[in-house]
């Protein structure tokens, strides 16, 4: 069986937890049989040492947010990787870091989820109110509460 993306290499960087999840194994053994080379990436070394890559599938949300709350070897990957994507454009990435970032902010995720409501219009589709507090309790913390619709209990 032909393929277009025979003789194309994926390279991929999965937890161990979701290399079982994904039953990923199964999917690196369909691609071999079609002419795909399958890689698992070591983000201790360079990618660019491991490439050519055609492709790269990643779950690296554990280790973005990681990086975010300072972890030096969890930036450290993170800019690897980030390095890699910027110097070659043409490879395709599952999925996008900006992406990913997007949804780790619940207040940029709900703020989208509410532009989908608006756009659409219609009422299949909805999110709960919400509301990101950006200072400490004020006189017009309650207000605020009450004016997004909000009522208790509070999520964190």
């Amino acid at each position: 069986m032909q393929t277009f993306l025979k003789g194309k290499r994926v390279g991929y960087w999965l937890s161990e937890k979701k290399i079982k999840k994904l039953n990923f194994q199964a999917f690196a053994v369909l691609c071999r049989k079609r002419g795909i080379e399958v890689i698992q990436l070591d983000l201790t070394r360079p990618i660019e040492d491991q490439g050519p890559l055609d492709v790269i599938i990643h779950k690296l949300t554990d280790v973005i947010i990681e990086a975010d709350q300072n972890d030096s070897q969890s930036l450290e990957l993170v800019h690897r990787f980030q390095e890699y994507i910027d110097a070659h454009p043409e490879t395709i990435i599952l999925d996008p870091l900006p992406a990913i970032r997007t949804l780790l902010d619940r207040s940029k995720s709900y703020e989208l989820i509410r532009q989908i409501e608006t756009y659409m219009q219609d009422e299949r589709i909805c999110s709960p109110p919400f509301m990101e507090l950006t200072s400490t309790y004020g006189e017009d913390t309650l207000q605020q509460i009450e004016k997004s619709g909000i009522a208790f209990p509070f999520s964190t």
